[in-house]
């Protein structure tokens, strides 16, 4: 099996180096007393060594770290088709999303997988967080019946509760960020909808 080079293999080598330039450090003294008399100037051995041993340490670690690792091939996410379709039949077809209490363990115990599982395949298959997916099909139900015309007959907040919101404040903060306008705003623009359909 081949090995992937180390871009931090190079410290160990610059350590034993930098060891090894000290040792000739303690040499100094010794040069200096054996073959220098005191008037002359002080030869100090490792003075000449040290630029060169820099140079090489950046050299060496500056070569080795552009060393590329070779990019992890992570398996391709594949989707349950089976498991896709039990989510998609419990909360499109059944209508589970009408269910203010909804949680993601409760589903799960509901098609008795998992919740990593569901949250998975929800994820994969159809691209949005468990919280998205519902609320996404809240705020379908609620355009719908508005283009329907059951304004005139409910509130926007019994519609918004009926089709699974928890509170006025979560319905119109998700149907603004999926809709880009207020609850009232397409409930107006249904409205003219409506009232200028030559159909009706």
């Amino acid at each position: 099996m081949q090995q992937t080079p180390d871009p931090a293999g190079w410290m160990k080598p610059a350590l034993r180096g930098l060891a090894f330039f000290y040792g000739l450090a303690l040499l100094d003294p010794l040069i200096n007393f054996l073959y220098l008399s005191p008037q002359d100037t002080r030869f100090f051995f490792t003075a000449q060594l040290f630029p060169i041993f820099t140079c090489i340490a950046a050299l060496t670690g500056h070569t080795l770290t552009q060393v590329h690792l070779p990019a992890k091939i992570l398996p391709a996410s594949s989707v349950n088709k089976e498991h896709q379709d039990q989510i998609q039949q419990a909360i499109h077809y059944q209508k589970l999303y009408q269910n203010p209490e909804l949680t993601l363990v409760s589903l799960a115990a509901r098609l008795g997988l998992s919740p990593n599982v569901v949250s998975r395949t929800i994820n994969t298959g159809f691209g949005q967080s468990f919280a998205e997916y519902i609320n996404t099909h809240r705020v379908e139900e609620v355009k719908r019946r508005l283009e329907a015309g059951d304004a005139e007959r409910f509130t926007l907040l019994a519609l918004a509760l009926e089709a699974g919101f928890p509170s006025k404040t979560t319905f119109n903060r998700v149907f603004k960020e999926q809709t880009g306008c207020t609850p009232k705003m397409y409930q107006k623009k249904c409205h003219s909808m409506i009232r200028d359909d030559p159909d009706l």
